[in-house]
Parts: structure tokens; sequence; C-alpha cells
């Protein structure tokens, strides 16, 4: 409280809440209990999104900090995207192909991954460090990785020297010194700083589990094959969607579907899935929350109206009408007409469950919910272990609760693991980790 002047803790002091209700001018005054929380968009005093606007933005800031998985996001990536040649051929992919990833990453994807797993394990091991010297260790040639790859990974793309840190802090600083915390944190794109002599060190480990995910695959590939990466990336997704749900026991599992004509007619969702006698219609959607829609809340909202609201308007609705009308399209599956509809995203659309933002979302015409593919798998695995199909969908569709909260619960309720194994996760997960034979 040093750097405050004394009318500003006077006029703190007096306000009550006590008295009346909480406005935006007592909320404007709080920003005064510490030196540095100094935000923007409190001095937006009397606009009606300026709260808004500060929770969009710290909760971009903190929560994926308390919501990463240690390896699960590296399992996903070759999960998505793993495969050879006549996969992505299948696929009809426009630039990604194995050579793609030797090209971009400097390896094959599956070795930059087991490179990755080797420097995540030793940095976990050790509180955050790493030191070079580690390449040359003789269980490093178990993965028939060499040195030479192990540190291409490292080096490429998850460390850099304190001075080019501070240089890219620099070049990217907000003028009001009290805003600084507020700046975009070098250590995204290099989490770990070198400390000399061939040591690092990651201060925050959930960024250097982040820079070996799909998100980070995304940035790496966009910068130097353009949309094309991206687009080839969103096929991938899509793919590895149904893949997920071919899991599980069904009646149908139905590929997007070309219906009516071609002057009034379209594609139907990327999957719908007929079981427990409910037909679940799911659209996957990539894209990202951009960096302005992390700042503001209407920035927020209109990054989600492209695309989840496009796939609740547009895509959801008009599928969900084929099947109750029993369209032509859909005649040869026999589909219940008991319809819910899912949204799946590559990333966390923080918030987009709570009741005000279904509030601001359309509505498709039926129950819905939106899942990350992390989700998604949680979904799958849940079920495989036991957890009713029809009651988890209805479940999910229904709260406003976090998804993962009412997996949990439904798991819980018919004596299911809280986190049971995915089988196709696992798989990844083990292709990574796996000795070839005859390896010392």
């Amino acid at each position: 409280m040093a750097s405050q002047d004394p009318s500003q803790r006077q006029r703190l002091y007096r306000c009550s809440f006590r008295d009346g209700p909480i406005r935006d001018r007592y909320l404007a005054r709080l920003r005064w209990l510490g030196d540095n929380l100094r935000d923007p968009f409190a001095d937006q005093v009397g606009q009606a999104d300026a709260l808004d606007d500060v929770t969009v933005r710290y909760s971009y800031q903190q929560v994926p900090f308390t919501s990463f998985q240690q390896f699960g996001e590296l399992a996903g990536l070759v999960a998505v995207c793993g495969g050879d040649d006549a996969y992505y051929s299948g696929l009809k992919l426009k630039v990604i192909s194995e050579q793609t990833w030797i090209d971009l990453l400097g390896m094959p994807l599956v070795k930059f991954a087991q490179a990755g797993f080797l420097i995540l394990s030793w940095a976990r091991a050790h509180d955050g460090s790493f030191d070079v010297a580690v390449a040359a260790d003789p269980g490093v040639e178990q993965y028939d990785l060499t040195p030479e790859l192990m540190l291409t990974v490292f080096h490429r793309f998850m460390a850099a020297e304190l001075a080019e840190l501070r240089q890219r802090a620099a070049a990217d600083r907000n003028p009001v010194p009290t805003l600084r915390h507020l700046d975009r944190n070098p250590l995204q794109a290099t989490p770990f700083v070198g400390i000399g002599a061939g040591r690092y060190v990651a201060p925050s480990m959930h960024l250097a589990v982040q820079r070996l995910s799909l998100a980070a695959i995304y940035h790496i590939g966009l910068g130097k094959y353009k949309t094309a990466f991206a687009e080839d990336l969103g096929i991938l997704i899509e793919a590895y969607v149904g893949r997920q749900l071919g899991q599980l026991t069904h009646d149908a599992l139905v590929p997007e579907q070309k219906y009516g004509t071609k002057s009034n007619g379209g594609m139907t969702c990327d999957w719908v899935l007929s079981m427990s006698r409910i037909s679940t219609v799911f659209e996957v959607k990539s894209a990202r929350i951009a960096l302005p829609g992390r700042r503001s809340y209407a920035a927020h909202i209109n990054d989600m109206l492209k695309d989840v609201g496009h796939a609740l308007d547009q895509q959801i609705r008009r599928t969900a009408d084929l099947i109750r009308a029993d369209d032509p399209v859909f005649q040869s599956y026999k589909l219940p007409t008991d319809v819910y509809g899912v949204v799946v995203v590559a990333e966390p659309h923080l918030m987009i469950g709570s009741e005000h933002y279904r509030g601001v979302l359309p509505d498709p015409g039926c129950p819905y919910v939106v899942l990350t593919l992390r989700e998604l798998e949680r979904f799958v695995a849940a079920v495989l272990a036991g957890a009713g199909a029809g009651d988890l969908v209805r479940a999910l569709t229904a709260s406003h609760n976090r998804p993962e909260s009412v997996i949990v619960e439904a798991a819980r309720a018919v004596g299911v693991p809280e986190n049971p194994a995915n089988p196709l996760l696992e798989s990844a997960f083990d292709l990574v980790t796996k000795v070839p034979t005859g390896a010392r």
C-alpha cells in the first residue's frame, strides 16, 4: 500500500459494501490493494464489459498453469499427427508427409517426441534443470537416438540463453511498469534458460510441457507452411476424433456426408455416433482463440462465434434436423432421433460451458457441450471402462460444470476409475517410450 497516496487509501477504506450493492466503481478501487495488480481494463469504469475483460485476460494467464498433463500432451501430439505416407495420402493432405516432419523438425515426428520425452523426464526428476551432458548418456541410445538429435530438439525448440531472453522481453515491453506482468512471456517459445556451463533451468515446467504439444506444432508448422499446414492439421484432428469414437461399441459411426443438391445442400457434421439409443453429432474445430481474444471479452466472444458458434448454429443444427427428418443421407443408418451435439476444440475455450457463455452462443436446437481433445479422450476412456455412454452424454450436455468434473463424477457413480486409460492414447505413449528390440 506504500505506493498509494493518502487520499486514495482513504477512499478505499471508506468504501463499504454492507450498505448497498457492489458497483463497478467499488471494484475499480480494489485495484489499489496491490502495487503490481493494475490492469488497463480496471480503468474502464462504467463500461459494461470491463469486469468481463479482466476475467478473460486473467483466466488465460492463470488456468493453463494448473490444468496441463505431464506427458499427455506429448502422447496426444503423436496420436493425432503420427502416421505414414499412406495414411497422410488417404486424408488428401496438402503439405504434411513423413518428409515434412524431417524438414520442419530435423527428424521424424516420433524421434522428436522421444527426444522431448527424455528431456522432460530428466528435467522433472531434477527440479526443472537440464544439463546438455545428459545427451551423451549411453541410456539415450536405447531409444535409437543420437546425442545430436536430442540436442537439436533442446536447442532449436526449447532453450535460450539469458541475454537472448532479455532482448525478446525488452522488444515487446509495456511502457507502463506496473503492467509488465501482463506482457507476453518469452519462455513460451524457449522454456529453458541457460545459466552457464551447459546447464539450463525451466522456471515453469508447464511451459516446457507445452513446447512439445499439438499447439506448439501448430505454430511451428504455420511459420513454415502457412495456412496449408493449419488446414492439414485440422484434417488430422478430425480423423483422430473419428478414431477415438471408433473405439466404442456402437450401432453406427457416420463420417461427413453430402446432402441435398449442388444448389441447395452441403456437408453434414464430421461424425455422427449412434449408441445407447441416442445420436451424438460431433463437429471438430481446430481454430484457436487468437491473442486478441485472450485479452478482451468482445474479441473473445467474436472468436468463439466464428468457430464454435458457427458449428452450433449451422453445422450441428442442420445435421440434427436431417437426422430427425430421416433425410435420405442418413436413412440407411437408422439413426435415433434423440439428438445431442458435441463441438470438439483443439485447445481449451475457457469458461465456454458456463451459463453466461451459453447465453451468448447460438442454440443448435439440441442439448450440446464443448469438449477439448483431452476431454474427448477422457469421455471415451470412461465409457470403455464401464460408464453408460448415453447417461454421460446427457450429463455433459446438461451441465455448466467443467466436463472433466462431470466425467469423473459419472465414473465414480458406477465404480469406474476416475482416470481410466484411453487405449489409443496409451498406444501413442508406448510408441514414444518404447525401447527398440535389440537395444541395450
